[in-house]
């Protein structure tokens, strides 16, 4: 029961100083900023009793693997779309319908696959 009474005195505080800052601050373009930062103080002292909690563990977050996963999938997501407009390219170009195009991890083609006019499309693409 004294934790609460010691928490409810610390935010009660916390707001009695930021209604008393608001006031000694001119209107100005710095009192939003202000406000700003004493809104964070707030949250911040609110949330506090969370981290005091017994047996209470963050969850870890291993940035490493997740910033690895997000380059894989962007690149993935990359290479779909550079596949995309290669193949609409071939496909507005020759008047074909059919038009596989697959490349390798540095985007170089590797392989082209037309019903038709499959020479003339490796050599458009700058293949042999």
């Amino acid at each position: 029961m004294d934790f609460i009474a010691n928490y409810s005195r610390a935010i009660i505080t916390m707001v009695v100083l930021w209604s008393f800052m608001q006031t000694l601050i001119p209107s100005s373009d710095m009192k939003k900023y202000v406000r700003f930062a004493m809104g964070l103080v707030i949250i911040a002292s609110m949330i506090s009793p969370i981290g005091k909690i017994k047996d209470f563990n963050m969850p870890e977050f291993n940035f490493e693997s997740t910033a690895k996963y997000s380059k894989a999938s962007t690149n993935s997501l990359i290479d779909k779309i550079y596949i995309q407009k290669l193949q609409n390219e071939v496909k507005n170009k020759f008047g074909v319908s059919d038009v596989v195009i697959s490349i390798d991890g540095n985007r170089k083609i590797t392989s082209v696959k037309a019903s038709s006019r499959q020479k003339e499309i490796e050599k458009y693409l700058g293949g042999d």
